[in-house]
């Protein structure tokens, strides 16, 4: 789960004939996302004081309901479902944090050792951890995870949500601490998928091998065999980049 407070500055449109369409929707796709997963969306507290040389878009957007003339005036790009969506998406940034964070610095002052981000419409040259489509929230979860490896063992659901299984390690790095008792003495060794000319072999992928004859992919499932795994193996495989078998999960 995570935290999203608005960025009060993607909704200053001082140039009101810029078609922002499809960056509306692309946000509410976001928010949809990010409220169906648990994320918590705050306004910052001045959110709603945007006030620009061609008038207020809030007034705009609850004073004068759909109007079409006002809209071939102000935004002549904006269609009736834009409209309805940008109205009902900014009414999600009305609660405010605990602390009132005004900042993805106060946001993570406040929430420590959680996720923190900022949310709004797309932007060329967005600040960090910023979030304004479904891909951007994907993206700004599995940062999180990836560099945040006591998420493995603190939420290892959350964690294998949004994971793409990598090594940390080169596979020869991994297969010289095997054979120097380095490592569990479950493991075996390790290889990468086998190349054939016209690609990776039955989408093999990299895959660990067990001391009782089982084989494990990065990714959680098994390439054959199974079974059990011993706990602290379990620790070594998930520090490695492993995904564990759903019944195994720590």
């Amino acid at each position: 789960m995570g935290n999203l407070l608005s960025y009060k500055q993607s909704f200053e449109w001082e140039d009101s004939l810029v078609d922002r369409g499809q960056f509306i929707m692309a946000l509410n796709e976001a928010i949809d996302s990010a409220r169906e997963f648990g994320d918590k969306i705050y306004g910052v507290p001045d959110f709603f004081q945007i006030d620009l040389s061609w008038g207020n878009l809030f007034n705009f957007l609850w004073e004068t309901s759909y109007d079409e003339e006002l809209r071939k005036n102000r935004f002549p790009w904006l269609t009736q479902l834009q409209h309805t969506t940008l109205l009902t998406l900014t009414s999600l940034f009305q609660s405010q944090t605990p602390g009132h964070s005004t900042s993805l610095q106060s946001l993570n002052d406040e929430f420590s050792d959680e996720n923190n981000g900022l949310i709004g419409l797309y932007l060329p040259n967005p600040p960090m951890t910023y979030v304004y489509n479904s891909q951007t929230w994907e993206k700004w979860h599995k940062v999180y995870v990836t560099t945040n490896i006591e998420v493995r063992y603190s939420d290892y659901r959350y964690f294998k949500r949004f994971y793409e299984p990598v090594l940390n390690r080169s596979i020869n790095q991994i297969n010289i601490a095997i054979r120097a008792d380095q490592m569990h003495p479950f493991f075996d060794r390790i290889d990468q998928p086998t190349i054939r000319i016209n690609g990776v072999l039955h989408r093999e992928k990299i895959q660990i091998h067990f001391s009782n004859g089982a084989a494990l992919y990065i990714d959680g499932t098994w390439k054959h065999g199974g079974g059990d795994i011993p706990v602290e193996a379990r620790k070594q495989l998930l520090n490695l980049g492993f995904l564990l078998p759903k019944d195994l999960e720590l």
